[in-house]
């Protein structure tokens, strides 16, 4: 090669090297120019990035935009590509960038291997491949760049000790051995400081270990790690054509989320192809448990941990997903504001039977929340709003009632801790004892009634609507019932209690259940409201259950 076209070969792959760098499209490009996979009875082929990959790449890069380093933990369906793709970014970084450190750990020696097998698979393919120097079955180092390569499987002693890293994957950490000590050990060799990465992945090992306590923990939005969910539909190859006049059962009803398999379907969007590809799948891997466990379809269903003594169970709550029932009456809203810290504020709204409006904001002023619920009420002309007075909710009512007539007619304070409707009526049976206690029996009865037409809006899967939907389903079977002695007085389970097993604030349902604060009805015709006829009381000895008056009919 003469000096002129040495230096063009240089100049380009100058080029080259400039656009891999980019911070945000730089590895996909990288991949397909230069990595390689190795599949089984197939050549080598360019790495293109799925869409599972691309869901986790795009997380993270908003992540460093945002905060400057990543820490990330994602649960995951099973075989997405995300190991290959943590191999890619982390490989993409030591040989394009000087002193980068990869520590990998993983939960068993044969997935340490394969790991490992990957990034000298990338190495051996690369036209354009630095030096090595130490190169082993644990390390492979590149000395020119000052870089490296250490593997490692989690065992019963704390992996990582003694390390230092500024890049670090944690593989299938829902198995791994003593689980708690090594994730100490490996995280704390990487220090918290700009362009470093941890990334935590696995499947779920069920509602136990540490994977499931660290996930619970990433609920809090301040937490230091990020989460990520990827159901298996995100990823194409999870199809499977189905015989002609093939559809989903529609008899047989799964006892978890009280559906047949065509209501599954049609409330998560399914396609003909995935919903087969699931049935297929579900007899092939032992049974629907395990499915949903490798396979799921929201991080609920991953853990899979149905809370037994739940006011509201999981199969009660899901029908409602499925019905569509005519709005009636006027627009009730229920507002569960939060301030500048974690927890969402929420507003839902609720016509009859239908539920019509979820909205969602987080880190809310208080002036800025006063002009968002104004706006909503300008909007939507609701004949009644109910507002939690915890928090800043005192302050919103206040400012709501000075801005004249029209909003002081329709807004309510509620205090969530004053005594039940039914007790200051003077209703000797037992049951909630406060109000919100009574207002989320009255939730439950709504749902779980003989004939109920309790329905959420349907919503595309990829919208933000179906999200919100999914969080307040959520929301509904999360919190548990506290007895008390007598074995007959209830209340719901404090928000307090449920972070501190791991389970976020229901801002959703509290917003839900404070649309039925009211025992009071509202006609349609000039959204005017009308006393409830009737008198508030149980129709069992533990819940109350009201006409149909105070569902604002």
């Amino acid at each position: 090669m003469s000096n002129n076209q040495e230096g063009d070969a240089l100049a380009r792959l100058a080029e080259k090297i400039k656009v891999w760098r980019e911070p945000r499209t730089g590895l996909q490009v990288f991949a397909r120019d230069v990595l390689r996979i190795v599949s089984p009875g197939k050549p080598p082929e360019p790495l293109i990035l799925n869409d599972a990959q691309l869901a986790l790449h795009e997380a993270l890069e908003d992540e460093l935009s945002e905060r400057g380093y990543a820490r990330r933990i994602i649960l995951k369906a099973r075989r997405m590509g995300i190991s290959t793709y943590v191999a890619a970014r982390f490989y993409h970084r030591v040989v394009l960038n000087r002193s980068q450190m990869v520590y990998v750990l993983s939960h068993e020696r044969p997935s340490t291997h394969a790991l490992f097998a990957i990034v000298k698979t990338f190495n051996r393919y690369n036209p354009f491949a630095p030096e090595i120097g130490e190169d082993n079955i644990t390390s492979l180092s590149f000395p020119k760049l000052g870089g490296k390569y250490t593997v490692a499987t989690a065992a019963t002693e704390e992996g990582g000790r003694g390390q230092s890293a500024n890049l670090m994957h944690g593989s299938e950490i829902g198995y791994w051995p003593n689980a708690k000590a090594n994730f100490a050990s490996a995280a704390s060799m990487v220090l918290l400081e700009p362009g470093t990465e941890i990334i935590l992945e696995s499947t779920s090992a069920g509602p136990s270990g540490e994977f499931y306590e660290k996930w619970k923990e990433v609920a809090d939005p301040n937490a230091l790690y990020k989460p990520l969910f990827l159901p298996w539909t995100i990823d194409k190859r999870y199809f499977l054509a189905p015989p002609d006049g093939w559809r989903p059962d529609g008899e047989i009803v799964d006892e978890a989320d009280g559906m047949t398999d065509a209501q599954y379907a049609e409330a998560h969007s399914l396609t003909p192809g995935q919903a087969y590809w699931r049935k297929m799948q579900i007899e092939s891997a032992g049974g629907r448990n395990k499915f949903r466990r490798e396979f799921p379809l929201t991080a609920d269903e991953a853990f899979a941990a149905a809370q037994t003594d739940a006011l509201i169970q999981p199969a009660v709550v899901m029908p409602a997903r499925l019905r569509t029932t005519q709005p009636t009456g006027g627009l009730i809203l229920g507002v569960d504001p939060a301030g500048g810290g974690g927890d969402r504020f929420a507003v839902v709204g609720r016509r009859g039977d239908a539920v019509t409006l979820i909205q969602v904001r987080k880190k809310v002023a208080q002036e800025e929340a006063v002009a968002w619920l104004k706006s909503l009420m300008d909007e939507h002309d609701p004949v009644r709003v109910n507002v939690d007075m915890g928090n800043i909710g005192y302050y919103l009512v206040r400012s709501l009632l000075d801005l004249g007539p029209r909003y002081s007619r329709v807004v309510t304070g509620i205090n969530f801790g004053d005594p039940s409707q039914a007790r200051r009526a003077g209703a000797s049976r037992p049951g909630p004892i406060n109000r919100r206690a009574e207002m989320w029996g009255r939730v439950r009865d709504w749902l779980a009634e003989e004939g109920s037409r309790a329905a959420f809006p349907a919503a595309p899967r990829d919208s933000s609507m179906y999200t919100q939907v999914n969080d307040l389903v959520s929301d509904l079977s999360a919190p548990g019932v506290k007895w008390r002695p007598n074995g007959q007085d209830w209340l719901l389970e404090s928000k307090e209690d449920m972070r501190k097993r791991g389970v976020r604030s229901t801002d959703l349902g509290d917003a839900l259940a404070l649309t039925f604060a009211s025992l009071e009805y509202f006609r349609s015709d000039a959204g005017t409201e009308t006393p409830a006829s009737g008198t508030a009381t149980p129709a069992t000895s533990t819940f109350i259950n009201t006409p149909h008056s105070w569902m604002g009919y």
